[in-house]
């Protein structure tokens, strides 16, 4: 499924063509998508060069439905969260506003229970997934790169920067224990879409030539990571 939107920078109008979602962290090969994308639309539309390209992580839940809420009443009573949309900002979005201002006011609403934040899983409800992007050794991985390698128990989170140096870190996230993958279009470690539950999706603005840096980064794992995961403070690769 695509759509577009417009839109405006500084040079002036903008087209922006959206590709279909993928779980973040499950794909080996973001890059591919971009690609995909930029010929679907100049197949369909009369477009002239790209001037960005990137990926929308929209937060996902466990079970799909979104926290709403206080998500610490007894600890911190008025503060609330909404948050877990997965793309589904517009209705769910007027769900949790209409939520909040009805608790705020001291009104019930009859879908606090089912939005709540605090809400528990069982303990077998999360499954760890696998990296996608193993390697066997160091040197199977090019400039502007990553992979994870395997070191008996270890597991090993490991990206080649382009002048071609090597910056590793552990490749479990400290949020749920998952096995992180390397997200080769933007330049990232992310976690698989159960620990935090991101669903990326390709966007792009067609006009001029794009823009982006080169730099590559590592990044937390999730939307309640808060900085916990050891590849957030690892700094730039």
């Amino acid at each position: 499924m695509h759509s577009l939107r417009t839109g405006r920078d500084d040079r002036g109008p903008l087209l922006v063509v959206l590709g279909p979602k993928f779980n973040t962290g499950q794909d080996g090969n973001v890059a591919a998508r971009f690609v995909d994308l930029e010929e679907w639309a100049r197949k369909n539309l009369p477009v002239g060069d790209v001037a960005w390209r990137w990926c929308n992580e929209d937060y996902d839940t466990a079970d799909r439905v979104p926290f709403v809420g206080e998500p610490d009443p007894d600890n911190a009573p008025g503060f609330h969260i909404a948050t877990g949309f997965n793309a589904w900002g517009i209705s769910n979005g007027t769900a949790a506003g209409m939520m909040i201002a009805d608790t705020i006011q001291g009104r019930s609403s009859p879908w606090q229970r089912l939005y709540n934040p605090t809400r528990t899983y069982p303990k077998d409800y999360h499954q760890n997934g696998e990296s996608q992007s193993i390697v066997g050794r160091a040197d199977d991985i090019p400039p502007g790169e990553g992979g994870v390698i395997l070191r008996g128990d270890d597991k090993i989170a490991v990206c080649r920067d382009i002048e071609g140096s090597l910056h590793a870190v552990s490749a479990t996230c400290t949020h749920k224990g998952c096995t992180v993958t390397w997200n080769n279009a933007d330049g990232t470690w992310v976690g698989h879409s159960w620990s935090g539950a991101q669903a990326a999706r390709p966007r792009e603005a067609m006009k001029q030539p794009q823009r982006a840096g080169e730099r590559i980064r590592t990044t937390s794992c999730g939307p309640f990571c808060l900085g916990a995961c050891g590849l957030e403070t690892s700094g730039v690769c």
